[in-house]
């Protein structure tokens, strides 16, 4: 196989499942995000009180509050798991290392250069209680990168290209 690159989608139940799980770890992040964006939306209703046009009438407290509150909670609960459900990751193994690139919940790129991978494990991850085919590049006794692959074709391809580069792997 000469190829300068292997790329492929990111099995999208997983994602979801890590998302829910990275969720799951950082409980507390939702309720300061919630309270930031609330106390930003009571700030703008103070502020259209404080510029009031004459003749205009901004909601009452007895209304703005409420809806403020909702308005923050579905930002910050709903809105991620819509999003979550069209994220798109994608796994990119090319001459310099390897790219995982999501794009959901705004966009992240994770890369870990060939220089810090020392081996290659192929294992099954039974998150969510579904079993997903993933692969983990591996630093010192530590994962830094961990993939899930979209078919069994995929990972002999896979271990193709590390042979090419000399990087042992295991499967499990």
């Amino acid at each position: 196989m000469q190829t300068n690159q292997l790329r492929w989608q990111e099995a999208r139940a997983y994602g979801r499942v890590k998302f829910a799980q990275s969720e799951a770890a950082n409980s507390g992040e939702w309720l300061k995000t919630t309270a930031g964006i609330f106390v930003v939306l009571i700030g703008l209703r103070i502020m259209v009180g404080i510029q009031q046009q004459p003749g205009t009438q901004p909601p009452s407290w007895s209304v703005y509050v409420p809806a403020a509150l909702v308005l923050a909670l579905f930002i910050t609960r709903i809105v991620p798991r819509l999003v979550g459900l069209i994220a798109v990751s994608t796994a990119i193994l090319s001459e310099k290392g390897v790219n995982l690139n999501t794009v959901g919940i705004g966009a992240s790129v994770r890369f870990v250069p060939w220089e810090n991978i020392t081996r290659a494990e192929f294992w099954t991850d039974d998150a969510g209680g579904k079993p997903h085919q993933v692969v983990s590049f591996m630093g010192r006794d530590v994962a830094l990168l961990t993939v899930a692959l979209d078919s069994a074709i995929l990972s002999h391809q896979i271990q193709e290209f590390l042979n090419l580069r000399g990087i042992p792997f295991t499967t499990h």
